[in-house]
């Protein structure tokens, strides 16, 4: 089946899975396997090793979907591998390497879930995780050590053999206000003196495909064994059909919004500044001016906190916008120049001085030098229905990590330029899934 056909079958299930949201469908009585994905969705890496990954559950085959660990430092140790001549090897290219999914830390969550983002310290961490079909938001505590990851989001006991635990309490389980929240940011809004991570507090920005509404969440400091409520703050009306990829540059501290529909095909993006709250005033500037296309995808910010990418369909193109702030205080986003790609790429994810791009209509990764702004490569070849992905970077390797929708598994690329490997696929972490099954 070609990519084109099997995009277009997609689509169709995406429509008719979208109006089941909403209704009270029969369950499948059977559990995820663990140590096992099904639909990989939204992906993010801990700093210490750890690779969190959303399963979808897409086809309601099972019960429900889940958050799941890869132990990054593990499969590192098994791709650069010595044999008895001393050489490196890589031992995982030709396994499932399943057994790097902890099979003892992993959370039950709704079907249909999205985004996962990290705020983390070197003991400590915080996954929020968006969720479509019960319009929730999760807040999971982690704690690490140098040999293990423990997620906890719930008053819940042991895990069971054969199930995961789901996420309870008012302290990790909020009802969102809108329909089908998709991403979702962190934003560390502690005060100077908090030098602790029990004392550290965050705001969540959530976005909506159902609205272009974006709430901000309160969340309080993660104290050791009682939790504060997270509360909604407020909601922000962007004026547009829906919100889809969220970015904050770390320089202006601007937040960027794009938006898959619009009234007026434009392709605009809009932005507003956390620091006013919920006086906040929300502006938009229509890419179409200084380029053609009719949507706007993925965002991102460059190292240097200026440089966004705004990943733009029908043409399908990654612009890149200058968002230095001028003498006003408003950001210039000007355009700098444009890469053209295949048809309808959705996310784009800045790695040093390069680009990443991915497409899931034709599974392909564009690699782009986010210097001069040009192709360095095209890779076809990494995995089907490639959707989310998070960089491992701990010094002595550069990987990023990529949820493969239509396979079951995340694939592990090599990003770092002066690698002997660069841009090859060093290992797939899961079970493929074959054919339709």
């Amino acid at each position: 089946m070609t990519s084109r056909l099997r995009y277009g079958l997609f689509a169709l299930v995406l429509v008719a899975l979208a109006a089941s949201f909403a209704c009270d469908e029969q369950r499948s009585a059977e559990n995820l396997p663990k140590q096992a994905f099904r639909f990989p969705v939204g992906i993010a890496v801990h700093p210490q090793g750890y690779a969190l990954v959303v399963s979808s559950n897409f086809d309601l085959r099972y019960k429900n979907g889940s958050l799941q660990v890869i132990d990054l430092n593990a499969l590192a140790g098994r791709v650069y591998s010595e044999n008895d001549e001393h050489e490196i090897v890589n031992l995982a290219l030709d396994k499932d390497n399943c057994d790097l999914i902890s099979a003892d830390q992993a959370i039950g969550l709704p079907d249909f879930g999205a985004s996962v983002k990290l705020a983390a310290a070197d003991e400590n961490g915080l996954a929020v995780v968006t969720t479509r079909q019960n319009n929730e938001i999760f807040f999971i505590d982690m704690e690490i050590d140098a040999t293990a990851i423990k997620l906890n989001c719930g008053p819940y006991g042991e895990q069971s053999s054969d199930s995961f635990p789901p996420c309870e309490g008012a302290g990790y389980v909020v009802d969102l206000v809108d329909d089908d929240p998709f991403d979702v940011i962190l934003i560390d809004d502690s005060p100077d003196d908090a030098t602790q991570w029990q004392q550290r507090q965050w705001t969540a920005y959530v976005s909506y495909l159902r609205s272009g509404d974006i709430t901000a969440i309160e969340v309080p400091p993660r104290h050791s064994g009682t939790q504060d409520t997270p509360r909604l703050l407020y909601s922000l009306d962007t004026n547009a059909l829906d919100s889809s990829g969220l970015a904050r540059s770390p320089v202006s501290g601007l937040i960027y919004a794009s938006a898959r529909f619009n009234n007026s095909r434009t392709n605009p993006v809009r932005y507003f500044d956390p620091v006013a709250g919920e006086d906040a005033e929300v502006f938009r500037f229509d890419l179409y001016n200084q380029v053609l296309g009719n949507e706007t995808r993925g965002v991102d910010f460059a190292p240097d906190g200026l440089t966004m990418g705004v990943v733009v369909r029908n043409p399908d193109m990654l612009v890149f916008v200058d968002t230095t702030l001028d003498e006003t205080g408003l950001p210039a986003n000007d355009v700098l120049g444009q890469v053209v790609l295949s048809d309808n790429p959705s996310l784009v994810r800045f790695i040093g001085d390069l680009v990443l791009v991915t497409s899931a209509q034709d599974d392909t990764l564009f690699v782009i030098n986010a210097l001069t702004m040009k192709m360095i490569d095209i890779k076809e070849d990494v995995c089907r229905g490639i959707y989310d992905m998070d960089v491992y970077d701990r010094g002595d390797l550069r990987w990023a990590l990529i949820t493969c929708f239509e396979d079951d598994v995340v694939a592990v690329v090599d990003v770092d330029p002066l690698s002997k490997t660069f841009l090859d696929v060093l290992a797939r972490v899961g079970k493929p899934r074959i054919g339709n099954e």
